[in-house]
């Protein structure tokens, strides 16, 4: 008799190794699904649309593309927890470019079922920033896993500089007592409880998209996006092209723990709709993109978000090894961080078109940066809470000088209002180890870096420069470190040592309302600044410093308008050092009656200047070392290695220190003098004193056995004594007497 055929759902599998179950054929063949089961052909000309999106919606978790090409003229909606993949980008390609956009659902291609946001018991007390617990009303509905959302809803509440930067933060529970939820992470910021709203993340979506092409419609009349995904938690993309769509290529919103590795977006470099975007994550945390290639007509990747409930600062956000690269002339930076951003790192990218930073304590390290457009730097700042910044170990290459003088290579606030009465936080900006070259001829005078606090005046900042190297092909500017409004706060610390510059100056701080301060402290060490000759090369110029500013040990070669210049607004009570420099061919021309100068010390509390070598070839220099207007002076060991500056300016100083070495010189033709005969002359040596030593007195002829001491006998007077005890009558000619005096 004729046997009948086992189904599917009669035979049995177990798969190898102990402890396996015994599942059905059926069941176990259902794990995993083709489109070819429901139809598709891929072969780029049959349309495979429906029979994708019934593999999709099957009930199967993993949905398999094998390769080929299939066209899809509309949406492809996956279901939550549902993941797709095929066999390589190369191999398998998703062709939505002949699709309509009135069968693309909200301009999407692939369209992921999105979580929803469900309201918790109200917070009961405060939430404390550091803290790893929320309490609230009542028991709420979580358990550990979820993820939980404290939002404010009030229009700028952890940033202003637009309505939907608004406070709160994503966070995973890590167990429940009652009503007290304990987080994985500490909690970014701490809350008022009446003034947040608490969500559980419900139904959201847990998947992997791997190996495939999604060909996009690239619209010019609408904006398409390529894959979106919004509310989810724990997903993966992993070797995935997005290529043509007209404004997203893949769009990921309110996401939780994301990776994104080694894909490739391609936009279709068209700038249609205003925000054109390769890669864009919006009110995310923990999301990590590491490799690949992000390419759009505006941002190859940014970093932002929309007006919705969990519009809540980007955090943990991770690029890494990856290149970022934007088809914009204008300068839109391949890789953007709004201002709700914060906890955000780049590192080891190569980011063609430069960047833009907003937000806070945002990192770039490691990275190639090289420029793109005529009114752009390499690193723009804008939206700024805070000014916690570090950009370190960056290669940068700009092919232009930023106008409206903004810094060429790094620019915060250079021409616009970025750290305002809106930043809310200070912090450290910490520029290090970056080498920055400008490739440009111009000789225009943009800084190579600008910091432009012009408003703010809460928390402290603190600026730090240390060990950059620098090279302008043109003549560069100098860094400006500035305040720029009567209100502004003075910046608490600036720090520039161990730079290296080339055809530009290091460093000027000022503040464009004379009166107030720049800075407190400023301290500039170890620097080497070469052949800065053009008109507007400033070496070292440190105006408006209220409690301490010290210019030692740095090299200063050609500084055509000010080698060292410490410039105290009138009233200055603080201390200035200035130790230690060489200075070769250096220049100050302020048109006062501090004339040409190596270095200049004006308005000073306490001054000091000693150590220092100088000099130049100019013999139209009159001075080597100015000094005005200083309440109490050190000057001592200074040394000249050209005789045409060789003199000092000083005027206007209250007092010496101990330790002071002050010179005068005067004309003086001794009288005929008999065997044991003598004469005294005076010498006007300023600031000298009675107790005072004088260290030597020497005359510019041959003395022939005259002895010639000298002591000091008045204020400001050294009084020197010609003493003939040579056995014979000596007549000296006329010539320079000289006098140095150590003040005791």
């Amino acid at each position: 008799m004729p046997m009948t055929k086992p189904t599917s759902e009669q035979v049995t599998f177990l798969a190898a190794g102990s402890g396996a179950s015994q599942r059905t054929v059926l069941d176990k063949l259902r794990d995993v699904v083709s489109v070819k089961d429901f139809g598709a052909v891929g072969n780029g000309v049959a349309d495979d649309t429906a029979a994708i999106n019934a593999a999709l919606a099957s009930g199967a978790k993993r949905v398999y593309l094998p390769a080929g090409t299939y066209k899809v003229g509309a949406t492809l909606a996956v279901p939550a927890n549902v993941s797709m993949y095929g066999d390589g980008p190369a191999a398998t390609i998703i062709d939505g470019s002949a699709a309509t956009y009135a069968n693309l659902t909200g301009g999407v291609h692939i369209d992921v079922a999105q979580g929803t946001w469900t309201a918790l018991p109200s917070v009961a007390s405060d939430p404390v920033a550091g803290a790893s617990s929320v309490v609230f009303a009542s028991a709420p509905s979580v358990v550990r896993g979820d993820v939980i959302l404290l939002y404010n809803p009030t229009n700028g509440s952890w940033n202003n500089a637009r309505t939907y930067y608004r406070a709160g933060e994503m966070q995973r529970v890590a167990g429940v007592a009652t009503s007290t939820v304990t987080t994985q992470g500490s909690l970014f910021a701490g809350y008022v409880a009446a003034n947040i709203n608490a969500y559980r993340l419900t139904d959201a979506s847990t998947f992997f998209m791997r190996d495939f092409t999604l060909k996009g419609l690239a619209s010019t009349t609408n904006a398409v996006t390529g894959i979106r995904a919004r509310r989810c938690v724990d997903c993966i993309f992993d070797s995935v092209r997005v290529t043509q769509c007209s404004y997203a290529c893949i769009d990921v919103t309110n996401a939780y723990n994301l990776a994104i590795t080694n894909c490739s977006t391609q936009e279709d470099a068209s700038s249609n709709f205003g925000g054109d975007y390769g890669l864009a994550v919006s009110n995310s945390t923990s999301v990590s993109v590491n490799g690949g290639t992000f390419y759009a007509s505006r941002h190859g990747i940014t970093t932002g978000g929309a007006d919705e409930i969990g519009a809540v600062p980007n955090r943990l956000i991770k690029y890494a090894n990856l290149t970022a690269m934007t088809g914009s002339s204008a300068g839109n930076g391949a890789l953007d961080f709004h201002g709700n951003c914060e906890h955000c790192v780049v590192t080891g990218c190569t980011i063609d078109g430069g960047l833009i930073v907003g937000g806070d304590h945002i990192t770039v390290e490691g990275c190639t940066i090289i420029g793109r457009g005529s009114s752009d730097s390499l690193i723009l700042c804008s939206e700024l809470r805070g000014t916690s910044l570090s950009f370190q170990d960056n290669l940068m290459q700009s092919f232009y000088v930023g106008a409206s003088g903004r810094g060429t290579f790094i620019d915060i606030g250079g021409n616009s209002n970025v750290i305002t009465t809106s930043t809310q936080v200070g912090g450290v900006i910490s520029i290090g180890n970056n080498t920055m070259d400008c490739s440009s001829s111009s000789t225009a005078s943009a800084p190579w870096v600008r910091i432009n606090n012009s408003s703010y005046t809460g928390t402290d900042i603190a600026v730090a420069l240390e060990g950059n190297a620098v090279f302008h092909a043109g003549f560069g500017g100098t860094c400006i470190i500035e305040c720029t409004s009567a209100t502004a706060g003075a910046f608490a610390v600036i720090s520039a040592n161990d730079n290296v510059t080339r055809n530009c100056g290091l460093l000027r701080t000022r503040n464009t309302t004379a009166a107030n301060y720049a800075a407190k402290n400023c301290h500039v060490n170890g620097n080497t600044i070469i052949n800065a000759t053009g008109a507007t090369a400033l070496g070292i110029v440190l105006e408006q410093i209220e409690l301490s500013a010290a210019v030692t040990n740095n090299l200063i070669n050609g500084c055509s308008r000010g080698s060292v210049v410490i410039d105290g607004p009138a009233g200055l009570t603080g201390t200035a050092v200035v130790s230690g420099n060489t200075i070769i061919d250096g220049l100050k021309v302020n048109g006062s009656a501090i004339t040409d100068a190596d270095i200049v010390m004006f308005e000073c509390g306490n001054a000091a200047c000693f150590g220092n070598v100088y000099g130049s070839n100019d013999a139209n220099r009159d001075y080597g070392i100015s000094i005005d207007t200083v309440t109490n002076l050190l000057i001592r060991d200074n040394t000249p290695w050209q005789s045409v500056n060789t003199g000092n300016y000083v005027n206007a100083v209250t007092a010496y220190l101990p330790g002071s070495v002050l010179a005068g010189s005067a004309t003086y033709d001794p009288p005929n003098l008999v065997d044991g005969a003598g004469a005294t002359t005076t010498v006007t040596v300023t600031g000298a004193a009675l107790g005072d030593l004088v260290e030597c007195v020497s005359f510019s002829l041959d003395l022939q056995g005259i002895t010639v001491t000298g002591y000091v006998s008045a204020a400001n007077t050294v009084s020197v004594r010609f003493q003939n005890e040579s056995g014979g009558t000596l007549d000296l000619g006329s010539g320079t007497l000289r006098a140095r005096v150590r003040k005791a």
